[in-house]
């Protein structure tokens, strides 16, 4: 997979399709316009290996440059906000 990474100019960008986000869904989209031309997929999140993420969810959860640590949503119009950690970097959630 390193030979997947490359470092990308904004001057470099103008000519390419973009995808914003690394998590599942952006990474199949960006696989499949892959095949017609370039793309660059861009994500907040950091370059991570797997021997970099803890086996245990809760670890991963609980790691902060693994998750959008600051996400919060109401299960009910108006009920309370609750924390929704998110993954961050290539997988998206499927990372933690």
């Amino acid at each position: 997979m390193a030979g997947l990474w490359q470092d990308w100019t904004v001057g470099s960008v103008a000519e390419r399709t973009v995808v914003v986000g690394a998590g599942v869904a952006g990474c199949a989209i960006a696989g499949r316009l892959a095949r017609t031309g370039e793309v660059i997929v861009l994500d907040a999140g950091p370059r991570v290996v797997a021997e970099d993420v803890p086996v245990d969810v809760h670890r991963a959860l609980a790691t902060p440059e693994l998750t959008h640590r600051d996400l919060a949503v109401r299960r009910v119009a108006d009920g309370p906000l609750v924390a929704y950690p998110a993954g961050r970097g290539v997988g998206g959630g499927a990372l933690v």
